[in-house]
């Protein structure tokens, strides 16, 4: 610089050099950033549009057809857990039903053995009953059909119910 403060044209040329590289990295960041931003605002006016066309897509017949289809499971659904409630319950009642039956079907069986020992022992009787026996042996032979019958229906049952 001269005495008089003003500047020279050599002095221009050196800081005109000197922030020629600094000048270039701002230019280059503008840029990019313009470039970014009309790629920024290409994509937002491609999603503006998908939005606008949302609302008629979601008028559309498929859309329809596709919500009622998910009411219709929505149903069936429903229906299924209501039907495995009440089915819970016949299964609770069948379980205390085949419960409180055990005692009974235990004093029945012990009955029929009792029949059965019975039926032999009126046979033993038969046998030294002499004479009219005829129908003593007709009584004898039915009380054991009788007792044969009733414990091979309650052992099937409790083969079932067990």
């Amino acid at each position: 610089m001269t005495n008089n403060n003003k500047p020279q044209a050599r002095d221009i040329a050196a800081l005109s050099t000197a922030l020629a590289k600094p000048r270039q990295e701002i230019e280059e960041a503008f840029v990019s950033v313009g470039s970014r931003l009309s790629e920024g605002a290409a994509m937002l006016n491609r999603l503006t549009r998908q939005f606008e066309a949302l609302p008629a897509a979601l008028q559309g017949e498929e859309v329809t057809e596709a919500s009622s289809q998910l009411r219709a499971v929505a149903r069936t659904a429903l229906q299924l857990t209501e039907d495995f409630a009440k089915e819970k319950a016949d299964l609770t009642r069948l379980v205390e039903v085949v419960s409180a039956a055990n005692g009974p079907i235990g004093v029945l069986r012990r009955t029929v053995k009792m029949i059965g020992i019975v039926s032999i022992n009126a046979r033993v009787t038969a046998a030294g009953i002499v004479g009219d026996s005829d129908d003593f042996e007709v009584f004898t032979t039915d009380i054991s059909t009788l007792s044969d019958s009733a414990r091979s229906t309650i052992h099937e049952f409790s083969m079932v119910y067990r």
